[in-house]
């Protein structure tokens, strides 16, 4: 043991930085099993905000209010955060807190996907060269703590910020970390999610629902109604089946037409 402390002292005093964290999932989900897990709640989604106008940048801003002088969404990205909203609604995954950084483009994205957004000056990005060690602090206790019971906490924040917390790859726009919140400060990502993922997801989703069967006993239907076991889905590759793969997928293509709710 002492010869192990040794040589770990020698190793931080020669200089040697200590390996990096990355943010690639170890213990992954994915497919039904992530849907499953996400619609139990207890999870954090980071997003970073969904694609934007690098011909602008904030340099000039005066608040965070003046969107005029800051890097905003495109119309594809406010297109990719209606979406990715539609997609969650329709695989029935619960939302709780939904909170953002001040920047137009994140609450932007935060009130299009979701319809509330709370400013948090904890998710503000800025360049993650900084050599303040507690500069992501709160952004860390954020990824660590637990949410409100059957609910998950949505984060929209930047691509800095949330490499310097979690470790490179870098977040692509619009795309979300899964994270399970371990208390303190710690945490694990159990999977990334790419806007263009949202709809694999809702395919799965439809096809594992068109393959389960309620196996329980009890039924609490009525006699007037069938029970879930009367109830035949249609079956994989039939034409009742791509009809609904086909609205899923419409869902994600165009939520606006389809989603009715008044979006800002």
């Amino acid at each position: 043991m002492r010869i192990l402390l040794c040589g770990w002292l020698a190793l931080l005093a020669s200089g040697v930085p200590a390996q990096e964290p990355s943010s690639e999932p170890v213990n992954r989900l994915s497919g039904p099993a992530l849907v499953s897990e996400l619609r139990a709640g207890g999870f954090i989604l980071y997003f970073r905000h969904t694609s934007t106008d690098f011909g602008q940048n904030d340099d000039s801003m005066t608040s965070f209010e003046d969107c005029a002088k800051q890097r905003n969404l495109t119309d594809k990205g406010r297109n990719e955060a209606r979406a990715i909203g539609a997609a969650i609604r329709e695989l029935r995954i619960p939302i709780g807190r939904v909170l953002a950084s001040p920047f137009c483009r994140t609450v932007d994205t935060a009130m299009l996907a979701f319809g509330k957004a709370e400013k948090s000056l904890d998710l503000r990005g800025w360049p993650a060269s900084s050599a303040d060690p507690t500069r992501y602090a709160p952004l860390r206790a954020y990824l660590a703590a637990p949410p409100t019971a059957a609910t998950n906490t949505v984060l929209v924040g930047h691509g800095n910020p949330f490499r310097a917390v979690a470790g490179p790859p870098h977040l692509l726009e619009g795309e979300a970390a899964v994270i399970r919140p371990l208390g303190g400060e710690r945490f694990e990502i159990v999977a990334r999610i790419r806007v263009d993922e949202w709809t694999d997801l809702l395919k799965v989703s439809a096809h594992s629902a068109v393959k389960s069967r309620d196996k329980s006993p009890m039924s609490p239907w009525t006699d007037a109604s069938p029970s879930p076991n009367q109830l035949q889905p249609p079956a994989a590759g039939s034409a009742e089946y791509l009809a609904l793969v086909s609205l899923v997928e419409a869902r994600l293509k165009y939520p606006a037409a389809i989603d009715s709710r008044p979006k800002p």
